[in-house]
């Protein structure tokens, strides 16, 4: 009769099952892929599945251990929910102070990193999300509502551009 305990591997056997396996993935040039190191809920119950049809009949899995790695991946699941809900909040927390700073002025940071100040036009949506269009004395540009550094509570300290009949009545007189 066959016992578990017979099926068992020494340390020895182990490690050279692990260079054998080793060698066979440099050969055939199989690479662990770093971004994957973290299981997935696809590859959690692909694992689980795996390991359930393989375990010894004679010493089937314990209850306890089965309970404990599903309650895992329940939590693991709960948890990557939470994240997405959060990052939904996150975005339309971005979204609503953006409608506040219209009409206001803001100094905010460029892509170069200088702090310029300017009133805020009008919102974009855009595939990243919302975005300010932002009159500044060099003219208007877009700005990520995340770049900007400050609100002034006075509205429109940076002029807007001159219409066409006002910069005509400067010109005439």
């Amino acid at each position: 009769m066959i016992t578990a305990e017979s099926l068992k591997m020494n340390p020895q056997q182990v490690k050279a099952l692990t260079t054998e396996i080793e060698a066979y993935n440099v050969q055939n040039n199989y690479k662990r892929n770093p971004i994957k190191d973290n299981l997935g809920k696809d590859e959690f119950l692909k694992l689980l599945t795996t390991q359930m049809s393989h375990q010894d009949p004679l010493a089937p899995m314990d209850n306890k251990d089965m309970i404990a790695q599903l309650a895992q991946f329940s939590s693991v699941e709960q948890m990557l929910e939470t994240n997405k809900t959060l990052a939904k909040i996150s975005d339309m927390s971005t979204e609503q102070a953006s409608y506040g700073m219209l009409g206001h002025t803001i100094d905010f940071m460029d892509e170069s990193g200088n702090m310029l100040k300017g009133y805020v036009n009008s919102l974009m949506q855009n595939e990243t999300g919302i975005s300010l269009s932002v009159h500044t004395e060099h003219g208007s540009i877009s700005v990520n509502p995340n770049d900007v550094l400050m609100i002034h509570a006075e509205q429109q300290i940076v002029p807007k551009p001159a219409t066409s009949t006002e910069a005509k009545e400067e010109t005439d007189n």
